[in-house]
């Protein structure tokens, strides 16, 4: 049974690695910069900022009146 996940484990690295050399190839790094420079801050606004934005709308929400929610 060891020996079985030590194999799925090589099998693992070997394909993701063939993977990231098929990756290496078919992008530049323009490409992968560009890449980059888009999911980075869409990270950042989507889990970083989530609880300012939640105090936020709470905020609003008060404001406009609504005092239960």
């Amino acid at each position: 049974m060891f020996l079985y996940k030590l194999d799925l484990i090589w099998q693992l690295q070997t394909s993701l690695s063939a993977y990231i050399d098929h990756l290496r190839i078919v992008f530049t790094p323009l490409q992968v910069a560009i890449g980059l420079v888009l999911v980075v801050p869409g990270f950042t606004l989507l889990f970083m900022l989530e609880s300012v934005i939640h105090g936020l709308l709470h905020n609003f929400r008060h404001t406009v009146g609504v005092t239960r929610h």
